[in-house]
């Protein structure tokens, strides 16, 4: 059951070019921007015994997942392909969620989605910077009572 999600939008992408845009990936810049900032932002995840993290199959998306991943000591194969990441599919997102066995999630995605997501569990308004992070807590059963437990922006 999740205790804990952590919403991460994607770092900085180039423009669209002529892979369209699931082919975008990271600009030099957006992944120095991560390198620097993720190692400590996810420290207090390094050691979590139940966690997954799953990424859109966009490009900068999992080229962000792959950044977090070197962070919490993983492997890029432990990352987890969501396509409703990328089609901002809100309701099949939250069925993956209620059906995941574990404690942490981490989600690699887009905006809106990201905000809408935040929102919707924790009542957070306002924008979702590109690289940012939210980590929302959860008591008890089921997605309910979310909260802010801490938030880096690179």
């Amino acid at each position: 059951m999740v205790k804990m999600l952590v919403l991460v939008r994607h770092g900085d992408a180039e423009g669209r070019g002529p892979a369209g845009d699931i082919g975008r990936r990271l600009t030099d810049e957006g992944r120095s921007a991560l390198e620097a900032a993720y190692p400590e932002a996810f420290k207090p995840l390094r050691d979590a015994t139940s966690l997954a993290l799953w990424a859109s199959p966009a490009i900068r998306a999992m080229q962000t997942a792959a950044v977090i991943a070197d962070a919490l000591g993983l492997g890029e194969d432990d990352i987890n392909v969501r396509n409703s990441l990328y089609e901002q599919d809100q309701e099949e997102f939250l069925a993956e969620l209620a059906q995941a066995s574990e404690e942490i999630i981490v989600a690699v995605g887009h905006v809106p989605f990201m905000r809408h997501v935040a929102h919707y569990l924790a009542g957070l308004d306002g924008g979702f910077s590109k690289g940012e992070v939210r980590a929302i807590g959860f008591e008890g059963d089921g997605l309910t009572g979310g909260r802010v437990l801490w938030t880096v922006e690179p």
